[in-house]
Order: C-alpha cells, then structure tokens, then sequence
C-alpha cells in the first residue's frame, strides 16, 4: 500500500511537470512566432529607414541646388540690373553731349559765314584800297580756312555721337528687358514678390526720368537732378533686394508657388518622414529585442523544466 501511494505521488509530480512543460512549451511556441513577426516588421522598417533616409539626403541636396541657384540669380540680377542704370545714363550722357555739338556746330557755321563775309568785305576794299594790308588779307584767309576745317571735324564729331547714339539707344532697349526678365526670373525661383515689385518700380522711376531728361533737351538742372536721384534709388533698391532681403521659405507666393518654397517644403517633408521612420524603426527594434529576452527565457526555463522532468522519471522508475 505504501509503495502504491508513493508511486501515485510521483506521478502526479511528473504529471504537473508534463503540464508545466506544455504551457512553457505553448508560450515559447508563441513568443518564437512574435519574434519571427517582429524580425520581418524589423527588416521592412530598417528598408523604410534607408528610403526615408536616401529621400531626405536627395531633398537635401536638391535644396542647397536651388539656395545656389538663388545666390547666382541675385548676382545676374545685380550686374544686369548694374549694367542697365550705366548703359541708361551714358545714354544720357551721349545725347547732352550731341546736343552741345550740335549746338557748337551751328555756332561754327555763323562763325564761318561771318569770316567768309569779312574776307569778301575786305578782299573788295583792298580792290578798290590796295594800301590795306597783304598781311590783314593773309591772317583772314587762313581763319577762313580754319573755319571751315573745324566745322569739318566738328561735323564729324557730330556724326560719330550719332552713330554712338543709336548704338547706346540700342543696348538700352537690350538690357532694360534683360534687367527685367532677371527680376521676374528672380521672383520666379526666389518667390520673392515683394523684392520684385520694388525693383520695377524703381526701374519705371529711372526710366520716367530718361524721358523727362529727353523733353527738355538736356538742358534742365532739375530733371539731371531727377534722373541722377532715379539713378541713385534704383542702385540702393537692386543692392538692397538681392543682397539683403531674407526669402521667407514658409510663405506661399500666389497660385504657382516659388521654386524654392517648394523645394524647401520637399526637404522638410522628407526630413520628417526620416524622423518617423527612425521612431518607428526604433519602437519596433525595442519591442524585438523584448520579445527575444522573453523567448530566451521561456528557452531556458523549458530546457531547466525538461531537465526536471527527466531527473523525476528516473527517480520514479528506480525505486
């Protein structure tokens, strides 16, 4: 009887071992399954990271592109801009300068007529007189000569300002709409609206001044004045525009948004995807490395329980 109820104790020890191992072995079994999910979860997570992270380094390089392409468009627009207030007032200065020649040229030819008019007066009374002197003859024929060879090379003169003229009329029209088209090409890549305006305007203020230098025949103190101050407000306007007005990359310009707004709203975006995809990668490898610190739990106190179980079976069957 006795030997009966201790064999009956034993088994029941290996009969709660052999439960107590199927509920490890069941656990384990399932925390294998949760790290097997977290191990591919993990993969995919570490390939939206590379992703996240190769859009990021692109987004980041395509907006210091466009940063570059902005410094170089302020330096165009600053040189064109540059050039057309110069090529503007030595415009200017060519036109007073044929109208003084031209100026000077008429006084020649009154010169001219009156020595012509003396020589003709004089030649008729040294006919009439031969005391007059050949010496008075000879001083009047050469200050005719010279007369007229100065209204020659002051002719000339005139026709060079002339051709000079039409080509600095020319390359006025030129860089004026090459001016123009920089700050528009500015405003476009830039979204700087404000910049834009300020400069046009400044650019019709100069060119409104050339025309009043134009009507008044170059000869008024206060439209030099105008023109030289136009001049003056438009250089200080372009420097201060593209030289030190600060692009606002937050600010939407208009219904076609800036190239750079859009570049820099690309680079943010994808700065933060990286960074939720970071977290998330993150979360997912702390929740695999749980889930393999519990399976190697369940692991080892399986194998310590199988150990046991095997030690009891023994010592059940020897005695």
């Amino acid at each position: 009887m006795t030997k009966y109820a201790i064999n009956e104790r034993k088994q029941d020890k290996l009969n709660r071992l052999n439960s107590k191992i199927s509920q490890v072995q069941y656990q384990s079994e399932q925390l294998q399954a949760i790290v097997n999910s977290l191990t591919q979860k993990n993969n995919d997570f570490l390939g939206f990271l590379a992703e996240a992270e190769n859009n990021r380094n692109t987004a980041s390089s395509n907006f210091n592109l466009v940063n570059q392409l902005i410094d170089g468009i302020q330096e165009m627009t600053r040189k064109t801009c540059v050039t057309t207030e110069q090529t503007l007032v030595t415009d200017n200065t060519i036109k007073a300068t044929a109208k003084q020649v031209s100026i000077l040229v008429d006084q020649l030819i009154y010169s001219t007529e009156i020595i012509d008019k003396l020589s003709q007066v004089i030649n008729k009374k040294k006919a009439i007189r031969p005391v007059i002197s050949n010496d008075l003859i000879s001083i009047i024929d050469s200050a005719s000569a010279d007369a007229n060879n100065a209204m020659a090379l002051t002719l000339t003169a005139l026709n060079n300002c002339y051709l000079a003229f039409i080509t600095s009329t020319e390359a006025d029209k030129v860089t004026q709409l090459e001016c123009k088209q920089s700050i528009k090409l500015y405003s476009l890549i830039s979204g700087d609206e404000q910049g834009e305006k300020q400069m046009l305007d400044a650019l019709t203020k100069l060119e409104q001044a050339d025309v009043q230098q134009d009507e008044s025949g170059y000869a008024s103190d206060e439209s030099s004045s105008t023109l030289q101050e136009a001049s003056n407000h438009f250089q200080q306007t372009v420097t201060n525009v593209v030289s030190f007005s600060t692009i606002d990359p937050n600010k939407e310009t208009g219904e076609d948004k800036s190239l750079f707004y859009l570049l820099h709203q690309a680079n943010e975006e994808a700065k933060a995807k990286h960074d939720a995809a970071s977290k998330a990668g993150s979360k997912v490898q702390n929740e695999l490395n749980q889930a393999q610190a519990q399976l190697a739990r369940a692991t080892v106190n399986l194998e310590s329980l199988k150990a046991g179980l095997a030690a009891a079976t023994a010592a059940a069957f020897a005695v």
